[in-house]
């Protein structure tokens, strides 16, 4: 419960960090055929004299747009991805008898055993 209370935190932080990184990479490296009718040819000169404060201020927007929207969209995700796992949880149910066939590695024989009988012979 309090890693999936952690993720719903964390996913549009990552999310919206990982598209402004995008939007620099793509403004310094994608446009920079096109700066002129793009507009970009400035803050590309910048970055080649090292600056890339107007590139990563760009793409500090963005990221916070995509946080902000993801934000929004998370616990609509979260109740989805709780719901579907309520329906796996209840369509696939445990049988402690179930055997599963193992090959003996010495042998190569299968043998018939539960996981919980596997895990205590190891």
């Amino acid at each position: 419960d309090i890693s999936f209370r952690n993720s719903k935190f964390f996913f549009p932080i990552l999310v919206g960090f990982t598209f402004g990184v995008n939007v620099v990479l793509i403004i310094l490296k994608g446009a920079s055929g096109k700066k002129e009718e793009l507009g970009t040819e400035d803050m590309i000169a910048a970055a080649k004299e090292g600056d890339i404060g107007p590139a990563a201020a760009i793409g500090g927007y963005f990221a916070l747009g995509t946080a902000a929207l993801v934000g929004l969209a998370t616990p609509w995700l979260a109740k989805r991805a709780l719901d579907n796992a309520e329906k796996i949880k209840n369509e696939i149910k445990p049988n402690e008898e179930t055997k599963t066939p193992l090959e003996e590695p010495t042998a190569g024989k299968k043998i018939e055993m539960t996981t919980a009988e596997y895990i205590k012979q190891q």
